[in-house]
């Protein structure tokens, strides 16, 4: 099986249970932000930065709309409001 099916596995056996842990709402939205789009499962440390199947562990996952999971990726401010609050890390802090 490749990393990736890996990885697609390991966060499907934990889905419900981060979905229930986060109140089955986007962590952002105590930020005020309006939510849109639909609610997924995120990676706290991205692929990007880093991320790994290592990664796939209720600690690492977090439940986030597509708007802010966007701008998790594409705003600096809302990164840096992202990472004061956990919902995302650099690798080097996991």
């Amino acid at each position: 099986m490749s990393i990736g099916k890996k990885s697609k596995a390991n966060v499907a056996r934990v889905r419900e249970k981060i979905y229930a842990r986060d109140g089955f709402v986007c962590v952002a939205s105590v930020w005020g932000s309006q939510c849109r789009g639909q609610l997924t499962i995120q990676h706290a440390v991205k692929r990007g930065m880093g991320g790994s199947q290592l990664f796939d562990t209720p600690k690492f996952l977090r439940t986030m709309c597509a708007r802010h999971n966007d701008l998790d990726a594409s705003d600096a401010t809302f990164r840096r409001m992202s990472l004061m609050n956990g919902w995302s890390m650099m690798r080097q802090e996991a």
